[in-house]
């Protein structure tokens, strides 16, 4: 199971992060592609607040996938 975090919609640039927003999107979208042509069952978690994120996890890892 790997678990893929939809974006919030934009990107803050950092002097080491230079990547542009359209950029993340296509990679993560090639990433996704590459789990899945893998055999990987990949796992939407959509963009809300980091405790509402980490308790979906949670509670897929508890229930074994």
């Amino acid at each position: 199971m790997v678990f893929f975090f939809e974006p919030f919609g934009f990107i803050r640039s950092t002097p080491v992060r230079r990547v542009t927003y359209a950029d993340a999107l296509r990679f993560g979208a090639l990433h996704s592609e590459v789990y899945e042509e893998h055999g990987f069952d990949l796992v939407s978690v959509r963009a809300e607040p980091p405790h509402h994120r980490a308790a979906l996890i949670a509670k897929l890892i508890s229930q074994g996938g």
